[in-house]
């Protein structure tokens, strides 16, 4: 399906933060998104369970047609707490896609389908919070991933990504 079919899709879905239970999951299975998916498609209430972004990402990298290049990518950043960059990390993982009329980047899970943007740093940006536009910092980036529908590690580094490389998206 196209990331916007995708993400029509996940929006008919709560996101539900992960607990203590999921704290060593990583990464949730595709399934278990198209199992509540299935259910509310039914009229059911969806089913008890966290539906954390990486749950999100894990279905849409498997789902959306591969001419757009889904990729599972993860940024972690460490907030900046009254001006001060705080020592609590955080994260959060979307699916990247690359749209072939444009080139453009996309990435879609519970906070939508945003984009468009130029470069996976752009991404990891926006991500974490940072705009260069509104002088607006929310987070110093600490680490990225990328990986292939399958979760086999295609690169990851320290802070942002790269702002442009050929391999990388």
């Amino acid at each position: 399906m196209s990331p916007r079919e995708a993400q029509d899709r996940m929006n008919k879905v709560k996101w539900k933060k992960d607990t203590w239970r999921e704290a060593w999951d990583s990464v949730g299975a595709p399934q278990w998104v198209q199992h509540c998916m299935n259910e509310i498609e039914l009229g059911n209430p969806q089913p008890e369970g966290a539906l954390d972004c990486d749950d999100f990402t894990s279905w849409s990298v498997n789902v959306i047609d591969p001419v757009y290049e889904p990729y599972f990518f993860g940024q972690g950043w460490a907030p900046i707490v009254d001006g001060k960059v705080g020592f609590k990390t955080t994260g959060h993982a979307v699916c990247v896609v690359r749209m072939p009329d444009s080139g453009k980047l996309w990435h879609c899970g519970n906070w939508g389908l945003i984009g468009p943007f130029d470069t996976l740093r752009d991404v990891g940006n926006h991500v974490c919070g940072n705009s260069v536009e509104r002088s607006i910092k929310r987070g110093e980036p600490l680490a990225w991933c990328l990986y292939t529908h399958d979760m086999k590690l295609v690169k990851k580094g320290n802070g942002l990504p790269p702002q442009s490389r050929p391999d990388l998206m």
